[in-house]
């Protein structure tokens, strides 16, 4: 969720370093932290809109306080699974859009990169879904 459709970044101004996959923010306690209070990203109404649009949509996230109340809040009806390991979740005909680069490596079905400072698509303008641009930039 956050880094596709939720915006971490903008939360807290993050300049990580490039092909550094792992969030590192000094002084944020995780578990406490609450994801609920957290803005869409600019492109992620309309990617979850398009996603509708083509097959039923569920949120894989590794989990965080407060995502369950920012799926109800933002994408009623949308189910939500939290689970680090995502590609249990996931067949050959199921399309993963995320943000970092071990998930879609391990994805069963399509995977989509979104570009992020921590994975190598970094600079990127844009990542396409199905025809579809999304422009991160």
């Amino acid at each position: 969720m956050d880094g596709v459709i939720v915006d971490l970044h903008k939360h807290f101004e993050l300049n990580p370093v490039p092909g550094d996959e792992a969030w590192h923010i000094p002084g944020v306690d995780w578990d406490a932290f609450d994801f609920s209070q957290l803005d869409w990203t600019p492109w992620g109404k309309e990617l979850l809109a398009w996603c509708k649009s083509l097959d039923q949509v569920t949120f894989l996230s590794a989990g965080g306080n407060g995502k369950d109340v920012w799926v109800k809040t933002h994408a009623p009806g949308v189910k939500l699974i939290c689970d680090p390991e995502k590609w249990k979740y996931g067949s050959s005909s199921d399309i993963l859009i995320d943000d970092k680069t071990e998930n879609i490596l391990l994805w069963p079905g399509e995977g989509i990169l979104v570009p992020a400072h921590w994975n190598r698509l970094h600079g990127f303008p844009c990542f396409w879904v199905r025809g579809r641009r999304f422009n991160v930039q």
